[in-house]
């Protein structure tokens, strides 16, 4: 007797933890949505951190897992940028954003636009309505291609048609 009762009890919470509605699909689960901004970056001669944001939208009451990767594209990880946050991004209850920090690595070469991408996959407890933010670098050297300086050098003129000269020693 004992038995049945247990058994009944197992048989009545299966059933109610498998409600089925009308159409003999359960609910839809309502997942909240995470997202990941872009950045456009001017590159520099220092290193500096650059963030991008992942927030996340809707109700979590649980906490919300993401996995978090680069990918390189013109653009080469450790040369260009580093990613400073661990890999794997943690929501407790009632957060809404994060910040993936990004080591810009500077320098004072000649390159043309980089890009990576830093790119978000296999959440729990969410959905991922824009898994991918885009990194672009412009560089800030100057293309000085087109100046022409004469093989013999460049000689000042002693004067300039109007202008009054004031400091006449060379520097």
């Amino acid at each position: 007797m004992k038995n049945l009762k247990i058994y009944t009890l197992l048989v009545l919470a299966f059933a109610i933890g498998c409600y089925e509605d009308k159409d003999g699909n359960p609910p839809p689960l309502d997942l909240p949505s995470l997202s990941i901004t872009d950045l456009n970056l001017t590159e520099g001669d220092e290193d500096f951190i650059a963030s991008f944001e992942v927030t996340l939208t809707g109700t979590n009451t649980t906490n919300v897992v993401v996995s978090l990767a680069s990918l390189s594209r013109s653009a080469e990880a450790e040369v260009d940028y580093k990613i400073i946050n661990p890999e794997t991004m943690i929501f407790a209850p009632g957060e809404t954003s994060k910040s993936i920090q990004v080591e810009i690595v500077g320098d004072e070469l000649l390159e043309g636009k980089e890009e990576f991408e830093l790119v978000l996959f296999n959440p729990i407890n969410a959905t991922i309505s824009k898994g991918t933010g885009l990194g672009v670098i412009e560089d800030d050297e100057i293309d000085n291609s087109e100046l022409i300086i004469p093989s013999t050098g460049y000689t000042t003129p002693l004067t300039y048609p109007g202008f009054h000269i004031v400091w006449k020693d060379e520097f």
